[in-house]
């Protein structure tokens, strides 16, 4: 069963069963109503990537053709205007032609990476390295940029950046040129942006999958140095692509005690694209692949270190959803005691909205997490897109990609925040002092005291955000509950600690 709510009226989603589910709700402290959607006026743009500082501030960048552009908002969402200009760092590569971000890394100290893609004759690779307060980083290449292209009439784009723990970065991407396969392609730079000529040939490696089309998609590197990467290849087909995984040595050489030769190659629906879109590495040292494909829904499976199948892994190895066959996933990462958070898209009503799902460490679905092991936001009633995923030390789970305001509207970016309270056992964590509510349990109504100024939500057991109370001092306010469900009811304020669990008899 999946429950959707537009994000005006949408407050939470929670499973059926309060004994054991944990809401999640929109954050009302975060933006609007839980959303951020000021960030940009250019149309069919996105929020591409997203990472959470250390002092909870998200640092995100925005996908377009006109420039390059990063952003840091606080934890309340707004724009942090100490940052660049108004919020933003806006570099412009080309101004004739297309300029992409589309990885994100924070360094240790604070500094900001971001690689991309610049178009100049051919598509080359771009990286930026910011300072902490948006200025363009002078020490990293020319003036904070470094632009990289392999040859001539290739068309170079950056996929995933990473950053080693010795501030080496390393560039996944994918190499195109006329006429020949598209290959992977690994460049590594040294922390001031010079090419780190140790690394492969002459810094680079170039590898397909038996000269086939192989297109990466996304990378990770293993706590040993080694480098996983994940995409699609065409391997005797036109129309259908595999999901392949390569492992390469710390030097850029091929791993080849893993799987056949240093590559999988996967297939589990032969007239289906399986495309493999993040990568992930669990702390058994175990491999999880999260893939969007056309005909299994938020699909993922897992190899052994070695690159063989875990068996024990959902369905002998392979793990999916039941949901529709349009809908997809784009991001993917480890929560918890490795239980894997999946962000994706899923259709209601020939429309699309975001939706965040839960697997536990052996992609088993995690039905205590939001209704059924899932959680599915409307943002304004029209298409929306989830890209990223990241989740705040707090354990506030984080959102992004773009979404459609009106009828034939086009996308602009949007976030979304959610905040967790568990529905069972919940403490009146809001002192005496500050409210007071009687009866509970109640029968058609109970009463709210304020004994100093507050703002309260009431939500019913599915979520739905059933009132706003502001409470003044020495104020007794009656709360209509007759039109409720029997059971529980949550108040709590507007930070998103639950306030009190009203009984509804």
């Amino acid at each position: 069963m999946k429950f959707t709510y537009p994000l005006l009226l949408l407050a939470a989603l929670v499973t059926t069963n309060p004994v054991k589910a944990q809401s999640y709700y929109l954050d009302h402290s975060f933006g609007t109503n839980g959303c951020v959607s000021n960030l940009s006026v250019t149309p069919n743009s996105r929020v591409n990537d997203i990472e959470i500082q250390p002092d909870g501030k998200i640092v995100g960048i925005l996908y377009n053709s006109l420039k390059f552009q990063v952003f840091r908002l606080k934890k309340t969402g707004d724009l942090d205007l100490a940052f660049g200009v108004n919020g933003f760092a806006d570099v412009q590569l080309s101004a004739t032609a297309s300029n992409y971000a589309v990885s994100l890394a924070l360094q240790p100290d604070g500094k900001i990476l971001v690689a991309g893609v610049v178009h100049q004759n051919d598509d080359d690779i771009a990286i930026l390295r910011f300072n902490t307060d948006g200025s363009a980083d002078a020490s990293f290449g020319n003036n904070g940029v470094v632009k990289t292209g392999t040859y001539t009439g290739c068309n170079d784009m950056a996929q995933k950046l990473l950053l080693r723990p010795d501030g080496k970065i390393l560039v996944a991407a994918r190499k195109a040129k006329t006429g020949e396969k598209t290959k992977e392609l690994l460049i590594q730079y040294k922390d001031d942006g010079d090419i780190d000529n140790s690394f492969g040939t002459n810094g680079m490696v170039m590898s397909s999958y038996d000269g086939n089309e192989t297109d990466l998609q996304s990378a990770t590197l293993q706590p040993d140095g080694k480098i996983l990467t994940t995409g699609y290849t065409y391997v005797g087909q036109v129309s259908n692509a595999d999901v392949f995984v390569t492992r390469y040595n710390e030097d850029g050489s091929i791993d080849m005690n893993f799987g056949d030769e240093g590559r999988v190659i996967k297939n589990y629906v032969p007239t289906a694209k399986e495309d493999g879109r993040r990568i992930l590495v669990q702390s058994s040292g175990k491999i999880v692949v999260a893939c969007y494909a056309t005909m299994l829904s938020f699909l993922t499976f897992r190899l052994n270190e070695d690159g063989t199948d875990d068996k024990r892994y959902g369905t002998n190895g392979v793990s999916s959803l039941n949901l529709n066959l349009s809908d997809f996933s784009f991001d993917a990462m480890l929560v918890g005691k490795d239980e894997i958070l999946i962000g994706g898209n899923v259709e209601t009503t020939g429309s699309y909205d975001y939706n965040i799902v839960r697997l536990d460490k052996n992609g088993n679905s995690k039905y205590t997490f939001g209704a059924n092991g899932q959680i599915t936001t409307d943002v304004f009633g029209y298409p929306d897109y989830l890209f990223t995923l990241a989740q705040q030390a707090d354990g506030k789970i984080v959102a992004a990609g773009s979404s459609i305001k009106a009828i034939g509207g086009l996308p602009y970016p949007s976030m979304i925040r959610y905040v967790a309270n568990p529905v069972n056992g919940v403490e009146d964590v809001l002192m005496q002092d500050k409210i007071a509510v009687y009866p509970n349990p109640c029968y058609g109504s109970f009463t709210v005291m304020g004994t100093q100024s507050s703002e309260l939500y009431l939500y019913d057991i599915m979520g739905k955000l059933l009132r706003k109370i502001e409470l003044k001092s020495s104020n007794d306010y009656s709360i209509i509950v007759s039109d409720i469900p029997k059971g529980f009811a949550l108040l709590r304020d507007v930070e998103g600690t639950v306030a009190y669990k009203i009984e509804v008899l």
